[in-house]
């Protein structure tokens, strides 16, 4: 069995010596690969067939079925003071409207922090609510952040008749986004609009009220997807496992940062990982993960369906968005006996890469690891930070946005953490109780973000991963 020095040494050469991991971007980047389009399957078959290529073990798909959002048509009309139509896009999983539309006074609510919607209760009730991309840092963590989520599910819960996502950068741009990431669709009609568009009707509401009609046709359908998994067996305890997943779905035609630069990721570690395989004392397993945009569904259903051997997992690593900034380094998902055995790890392979890689205990709930830790599962992530965050979720996440050698730090840096977990005698880390992920979950502020935007209690969450599904009636 070679050293781990020997494994560092020709990951490294291997990586720096090939143009694979680029030309996997650029691949998976040539087809719109959102949840229930063609490009979906293309990216599907693509996955699983470099899977097969680079020699992982059981290389198969996993087949589900989800609610489902295809994309129809959305129209965004001011009618008064004056009469004017404007470029909008809809957001996923919002409702159809009648053939009339759904129309009433707008009401600016900026940026649409919780506090912002306290102040103006009295004056939502029956109006459309526009807010912005932008948020506002809490004070205190347990107030949480002023999401896209967060800012619709106070819209609906103030009584608004339909709501509207203003871009909070310029540049036309439409920053996408699903309505509610808890697997239902929205009970009002939403769109999204660039700066410049939301702008205008601010300029039209500084002379008085603004009317707005929004008309919406999409569809709301039981759809399948598939998450692709392939393994590099262990040789010395093969039922433990290193998982590592990453999303590879998007919301524009490109979605290069965030949806093909995890799976270019986690493709080139499959590559020269596996060329060691025998080499590893546990079982390495890769899983390129769907419908991420649609609320983590890909992963939560990954998660349902492996629940029997969850235990099994010793630490579970999600890349979503790997391919960029390497250097910001590593989230645990509030794992904190692993800090310093991380921090060790780290210390060793950032020689190699010349930057620090910080390792970090931050519990944060967006992205694939969230579903297992949920399941007490130990789990990370790499730290979220982009060099181009400005175009996200917009039709600028292209690959000219990524750096080749981006792609090709990440793959060095986390083929070796994930060697050297899948080799250790021992790694500290420990699965938690229901209860205690409840707690951890409260601790960290969870418990009103979860009531409010994603209505689900805890309990809940817990115990089912997505809530049930009851709310949701398809078109």
């Amino acid at each position: 069995m070679k050293s781990i020095r020997e494994i560092d040494e020709a990951i490294t050469s291997d990586v720096w010596a090939s143009t694979e991991s680029y030309d996997n971007l650029i691949t998976l980047c040539s087809w719109y690969r959102f949840g229930g389009t063609p490009g979906e399957v293309k990216a599907r078959d693509f996955l699983l067939q470099k899977f097969k290529d680079y020699g992982l073990d059981d290389s198969h798909t996993e087949e589900f079925t989800y609610n489902g959002w295809i994309n129809g048509t959305a129209k965004l009309e001011v009618t008064e003071p004056v009469e004017l139509e404007l470029f909008c896009k809809g957001m996923p999983n919002s409702p159809s409207t009648t053939s009339k539309g759904v129309e009433g006074e707008l009401i600016f609510i900026d940026p649409g922090a919780p506090e912002d919607f306290d102040a103006l209760k009295n004056e939502i009730p029956g109006k459309i609510v526009m807010a912005t991309s932008t948020r506002r840092e809490p004070v205190n963590r347990r107030y949480l952040r002023a999401d896209r989520e967060l800012k619709l599910s106070l819209s609906i819960i103030n009584g608004a008749k339909a709501f509207i996502f203003m871009t909070g950068l310029p540049g036309e741009l439409i920053q996408q986004g699903s309505c509610l990431t808890n697997g239902l669709p929205c009970e009002i009609p939403a769109v999204s609009v660039s700066y410049e568009t939301g702008q205008k009707i601010l300029h039209l509401q500084r002379k008085g009220p603004v009317r707005v009609r929004i008309t919406a046709k999409h569809t709301l359908k039981r759809l399948p997807s598939w998450n692709v998994v392939g393994d590099i067996t262990g040789t010395e305890m093969p039922e433990e496992i290193i998982l590592i997943g990453a999303m590879f779905d998007g919301h524009e035609p490109e979605g290069a940062q965030n949806g093909a630069g995890g799976p270019a990721v986690t493709l080139e570690m499959a590559r020269v990982l596996e060329k060691h395989k025998g080499g590893f004392k546990r079982t390495i397993r890769f899983v390129e993960l769907s419908t991420e945009e649609m609320g983590v569904v890909g992963c939560y259903n990954y998660v349902r369906m492996h629940e029997s051997e969850l235990k099994n997992i010793k630490f579970m690593l999600a890349l979503d968005a790997a391919g960029t900034n390497p250097g910001e380094g590593i989230d645990l998902q509030n794992c904190p006996e692993l800090t310093s055995y991380m921090r060790e790890i780290a210390k060793e392979i950032v020689k190699d890469v010349k930057y620090e890689f910080p390792v970090r205990n931050y519990l944060m709930d967006g992205g694939d690891s969230f579903p297992f830790v949920l399941k007490g599962v130990p789990s990370g992530s790499k730290h979220g930070e982009w060099r181009h965050f400005e175009v996200y979720h917009t039709s600028a996440d292209t690959t000219d946005k990524l750096d080749p050698r981006d792609i090709q730090r990440s793959a060095i840096v986390f083929s070796k953490i994930v060697a050297r977990m899948a080799n250790a005698d021992e790694i500290p880390a420990r699965h938690r109780t229901p209860e205690e992920v409840k707690q951890l979950l409260i601790e960290n502020g969870f418990e009103w973000y979860y009531n409010h935007a994603k209505q689900i209690t805890l309990d809940e969450l817990v115990s089912k991963g997505l809530p049930p599904s009851k709310r949701w009636k398809p078109s």
